[in-house]
């Protein structure tokens, strides 16, 4: 991830530095920054990726933030806006206060040792949030990839059914009733698995 923060850069909020830019993240939704700086998203969710040249939009945008399956970086508003204008961390977090009517205001210089503090504080707290996001994400996929197995060998079960006792039975019946029961289980620990991540995740937050 680029440096979030210049070094020339050394002003702070009047709040800690970490609030605020989870209130810029939980206030304003990826979705209206698109429509604001003139991303398009077509009906799937899709835009073009802003770090790297395609012609098939990649990038799948979230409500709080994007991930592009064509070069694997993910991003939040901020890092949104940044690299749509060409500024720094500090410009863009100005930038979406004033344009989304925000009122966060920029205050006092800290000491180098503050400086360095809270830069740390806030790369590792993104770091982390990018872990946790790829993490249930990945878990999401898994449910979403059991399901559909499930479901499509359910349907082949419902509709190569024999419809008389005496018809022999159709070979993709067959197959579908001996590889359901592994599915089934598939899609169990799968869900199990995402509701643990998310009653861990949600309750470390709340």
């Amino acid at each position: 991830m680029q440096t979030l923060i210049e070094n020339d850069e050394r002003a702070m909020y009047n709040r800690p530095m970490l609030d605020i830019i989870n209130d810029i993240k939980r206030m304003v939704d990826m979705r209206d920054v698109c429509a604001r700086y003139g991303i398009q998203v077509d009906r799937a969710g899709f835009a073009r990726c802003l770090w790297h040249d395609e012609r098939t939009p990649s990038m799948k945008v979230y409500h709080d933030g994007c991930y592009c399956f064509g070069c694997h970086v993910q991003k939040d508003v901020i890092d949104v806006v940044q690299q749509v204008y060409g500024i720094s961390f500090r410009e863009a977090c100005l930038r979406i206060s004033d344009d989304f009517g925000l009122g966060i205001n920029f205050g006092e210089k800290l000491t180098d040792e503050e400086w360095m503090a809270f830069k740390n504080a806030i790369q590792k707290r993104l770091d982390d949030e990018k872990k946790l996001d790829l993490e249930h994400r990945r878990l999401q996929d898994a449910y979403s990839s059991a399901l559909g197995r499930w479901l499509d060998l359910d349907k082949i079960k419902d509709e190569r059914a024999p419809s008389d006792p005496f018809d022999p039975l159709d070979d993709a019946y067959v197959v579908a009733c001996a590889e359901l029961p592994a599915a089934e289980y598939a899609l169990d620990v799968a869900k199990e698995d995402l509701r643990q991540f998310e009653a861990r995740r949600y309750k470390k937050e709340a």
